[in-house]
């Protein structure tokens, strides 16, 4: 089963991640770092600030398999018909 639930991330986290991203004078690396810190993780596609944590059962045995997506990823996966 299937369960996409919407990450909180409060304003203030929100405007310094995308000011942090939207600068030139930091590295690649170090964003994602810093998006990792503050977002737990980054989108698993574009490698982007995650908005939704999406959950899967992987095995009888209670095994979870968690994948964060930013939103344009999320609807690009499970709105064009791949998933439920």
């Amino acid at each position: 089963m299937v369960t996409i639930k919407p990450i909180a991330l409060s304003e203030d986290k929100l405007e310094v991640l995308q000011r942090i991203l939207a600068s030139n004078r930091i590295m690649d690396a170090t964003k994602e770092g810093i998006i990792k810190k503050l977002a737990n993780g980054l989108c698993c596609i574009c490698r982007g600030i995650p908005a939704f944590e999406v959950t899967y059962g992987v095995t009888d045995g209670g095994a979870t398999r968690i994948e964060r997506y930013c939103a344009p990823c999320r609807d690009r996966t499970f709105n064009d018909g791949k998933q439920g």
